[in-house]
C-alpha cells in the first residue's frame, strides 16, 4: 500500500490559504482491481466508488480497497488499510 499512503500523507502535509484563512488538505483513497472479479471497467469505477465511501467513513486520509470476498462476507474484515 505504498504508493496510495504516501499519496494520502502528501495531501495531509498541504496546506490552502484562501481568504487569508489556512485549511487542511485531506485525501479519501478507494481502491479496484482491474482484473479478477471487477468484470469490466464500469464494474471497477464502482467498485472503485465505494470503497471511496467506505475510506470517508474511516476519516481522514483513509485508504479502503475493495474487496469481492468482503463484499460476500462484510464480518471478515480483510483488504481494508
Amino acid at each position: 500500500m505504498t504508493l496510495p499512503t504516501n499519496c494520502a500523507n502528501a495531501c495531509g502535509n498541504l496546506r490552502l490559504i484562501w481568504a487569508g484563512q489556512e485549511f487542511a488538505v485531506n485525501a479519501s483513497i478507494g481502491i479496484s482491481a482491474l482484473a479478477g472479479t471487477a468484470g469490466n471497467i464500469a464494474d471497477a469505477l464502482y467498485h472503485a466508488d465505494s470503497a471511496c465511501y467506505e475510506a470517508k467513513k474511516k476519516g481522514r486520509n483513509q485508504i479502503h480497497v475493495y474487496s469481492y470476498l468482503a463484499r460476500q462476507c462484510p464480518a471478515l474484515p480483510i483488504f481494508n488499510c
